[in-house]
């Protein structure tokens, strides 16, 4: 389990609201995905499920740095030079929460 770090929920939020303005998710999806980030276990889970995307898919693997045994180094993301990695990853974070029933 990874702490969560606090520049991803801001610039998750951000992302969410570019998407909005963007018209990439609606209104209704913008705001239950703004009202979920004031739950600390979904943030938790929105960042390990991002950075797990990241690594798996290999783009913008550049962007996470690696602890000396290989171990994702959270701390050194920079979240803000991800946001357009984050507006893409909306769906997967939509996808998660339906799997949940949220």
């Amino acid at each position: 389990e990874l702490a969560v770090e606090p520049g991803f929920k801001g610039s998750l939020r951000k992302a969410i609201s570019e998407a909005r303005k963007a018209d990439k998710i609606d209104v209704r999806t913008a705001f239950k995905l703004q009202s979920m980030t004031f739950s600390p276990a979904f943030v938790q889970a929105a960042q390990n499920l991002a950075v797990t995307q990241i690594v798996l898919s290999g783009e913008n693997a550049e962007q996470v740095p690696r602890t000396d045994t290989g171990a994702v180094n959270t701390a050194g993301i920079n979240w803000d030079g991800l946001g357009k990695f984050l507006q893409l990853f909306l769906p997967i974070l939509l996808d998660f929460l339906k799997g949940l029933g949220l």
